[in-house]
């Protein structure tokens, strides 16, 4: 992470304690895009901190020693424990990216193709051989990594509006960054909902600064006829929460692109507060030195 950050590698050894984070800005698919990577503890005793630190993440770089075997053995339990703690929406194609670092030393215990072997058995995770030390393959791993995380968090999800389905909430809502609220204007209950999903929303996803946490309302169906809501009610209700309110038709396709614009707006001005005040427990990083003092 420092050297792709800093493009500096120090010989001397730290031990992450519990968690370490930096940012950077790279531009994938001639899009600027500011990056937040996590560095957390490998040691037993911090994994009680991966939920705080899993929840919300939108890639995983696992990285193993290619001069210690043991090290890629852990390989798979880092790998189930980051899907039980993440709990991502879909585990089965959760973007992995594999490195085996290290490659500059000359004692290396894990070959290449065992590496690939496991990679590909993992529904072919990207894999690259690095060293930090050397700075080789460091850059175009990131890339990856910035592409395949990019491509996660740009994900739309449409759950189901029926009662049954409220328990699912917790796994689809994780790690939102906006939230579309949809009526059909012809149904005064699907309005009347809204305060519920609203409601229900903020519960399960939990998300950091409630108060602000951007929300779109879509009034759909716009195009019939019997229309039943009144667009001063629907902005009524709206006005009071502070959200964005847009009349759309999904057949004629009335202010559906000017929506989402909107919806893309607001999540992205949530990602780079989140980038400013990151998630995570009061205490991740110490100083070794100045925590042995202390004790």
């Amino acid at each position: 992470m420092n050297q792709y950050v800093n493009k500096r590698f120090s010989n001397q050894y730290k031990a992450t304690i519990g968690a370490d984070f930096c940012t950077k800005e790279v531009v994938v698919n001639d899009r600027v895009v500011t990056m937040q990577i996590w560095d957390t503890a490998g040691q037993e005793r911090f994994q009680s901190l991966g939920v705080a630190f899993y929840r919300g993440a939108d890639c995983c770089v696992l990285v193993y020693d290619v001069t210690a075997p043991n090290s890629f053995k852990n390989l798979d339990s880092w790998r189930d424990e980051f899907l039980i703690q993440a709990s991502p929406r879909d585990p089965e194609h959760f973007p992995f990216v594999v490195l085996g670092n290290k490659v500059d030393l000359d004692n290396r215990q894990v070959s290449t193709r065992r590496a690939q072997q496991w990679c590909q058995s993992k529904n072919d995770i990207p894999y690259y051989e690095t060293s930090a030390k050397e700075g080789i393959n460091v850059e175009m791993a990131f890339q990856t990594i910035a592409k395949n995380a990019l491509e996660q968090e740009t994900e739309l999800w449409d759950t189901a509006g029926q009662e049954r389905w409220h328990s699912l909430g917790n796994a689809f809502y994780r790690g939102t960054d906006c939230c579309v609220l949809v009526f059909d204007v012809t149904n005064p209950q699907s309005f009347e909902n809204l305060q519920m999903w609203y409601a229900e929303f903020l519960i399960l996803a939990n998300p950091r600064n409630r108060e602000n946490f951007p929300f779109v309302v879509l009034g759909n169906k716009v195009d019939l006829e019997n229309r039943r809501v009144s667009k001063q009610q629907a902005e009524q209700w709206c006005e009071v929460k502070h959200i964005p309110y847009f009349e759309t038709s999904a057949k004629d396709g009335l202010n559906v692109k000017q929506a989402f614009l909107e919806l893309a707006e607001k999540a992205t001005q949530q990602m780079e507060e989140d980038l400013v005040t990151p998630d995570f427990p009061d205490v991740i990083k110490l100083d070794q030195k100045s925590d042995k003092r202390k004790k």
